[in-house]
């Protein structure tokens, strides 16, 4: 079942028409704006007829395979993008399917708040200047806006990481690994919808019907600049993420390190003690066997001799 909003003049006029009246309240100066669900057959059934988009065809564009790309048809166009938003674990389908008097969006997710985008066309008279385009065009700022709120929350986390990178507690080191792996799925995620919106963008540039109005062109052209600035900004974050895991691995093998010498070093001390001890245990006649002063010297060689390796590995930085 389609939820929908019609716009007259470019206002808001009626919401929630019953999807069989819709057809028939098309005229001059009138856009309907209609949310319905991928899974929902009924309501893209509705979509089709609202759009003059072929039912079958539709399917095709529905389809979860696909990341991202731009649809025509004789009737208006589809555009197949995804949401992600700094809150999100994960990112969420979203196709938008345009006419000269209608959009329609569908999505996987039946709580996405698409009333910023309503709000921001409410506020001028865009729409009835430049029709169905005014709403794609806030959709993508939408889009767009939320993106860019990724990509610094990915910046902040990777600061917040960097921040105890070589805090030895054994909860630190497992927070490094957690919210590294947590950051590189997180702008995985991003890329894999940026990318495909800029493509699509590019091509609606130069085949959408409304190309030539200056209004349309220069709005086009803005959200391309965005986007490639998000696509800069998600390679620099991509290296600075890369450059962290490099340095938080480089810090566990230089404490393994350490740990290794400082174990290795414990053992040369304990070593020459045990030689010692291991002579004297000799069943062999050795001068000051069972004599006072034998005792003494036994005890002395194996105490300085100790004391003299750990010296020598202090002073070098062994132990």
């Amino acid at each position: 079942m389609l939820h929908s909003l019609l716009f007259r003049d470019g206002r808001p006029a009626e919401a929630d028409l019953a999807p069989a009246d819709l057809p028939d309240l098309h005229g001059p100066a009138t856009i309907v704006w209609a949310e319905c669900e991928p899974g929902d057959t009924d309501g893209i059934a509705e979509a089709a007829a609202l759009t003059g988009i072929p039912r079958d065809r539709l399917d095709a564009v529905m389809a979860r395979r696909h990341r991202g790309g731009v649809w025509h048809f004789d009737a208006g166009f589809a555009l197949h993008m995804h949401v992600v938003r700094p809150q999100d674990a994960d990112y969420t389908r979203l196709v938008v399917l345009l006419s000269t008097d209608a959009v329609v969006t569908c999505t996987d997710d039946p709580d996405l708040d698409f009333a910023p985008v309503l709000s921001a066309v409410e506020s001028n008279d865009a729409i009835a200047r430049h029709g169905t385009f005014a709403l794609l065009h806030q959709l993508l700022e939408w889009l767009v806006n939320g993106y860019h709120q990724t990509a610094l929350d990915v910046d902040d986390g990777i600061d917040g990481v960097e921040e105890i990178l070589f805090d030895e507690a054994p909860a630190a080191i497992a927070r490094v690994q957690r919210e590294s792996h947590r950051l590189r799925r997180r702008l995985v995620l991003l890329r894999r919808a940026v990318l495909p919106l800029r493509e699509a963008v590019d091509e609606l540039r130069g085949t959408d019907p409304a190309a030539g109005d200056p209004w349309v062109d220069r709005h086009l052209a803005d959200i391309t600049r965005r986007l490639d600035h998000l696509v800069g900004l998600i390679e620099s974050l991509r290296e600075m993420l890369g450059s962290m895991l490099s340095t938080s691995i480089n810090v566990q093998q230089n404490r393994l390190n350490i740990t290794m010498k400082k174990l290795t070093g414990w053992a040369a001390v304990i070593a020459i003690p045990t030689f010692l001890s291991s002579w004297y245990g000799m069943n062999v006649m050795l001068p000051g066997q069972h004599q006072p002063w034998g005792a003494a010297l036994a005890y002395g060689l194996v105490a300085g001799s100790a004391v003299a390796v750990y010296l020598s590995f202090r002073r070098r930085d062994w132990l």
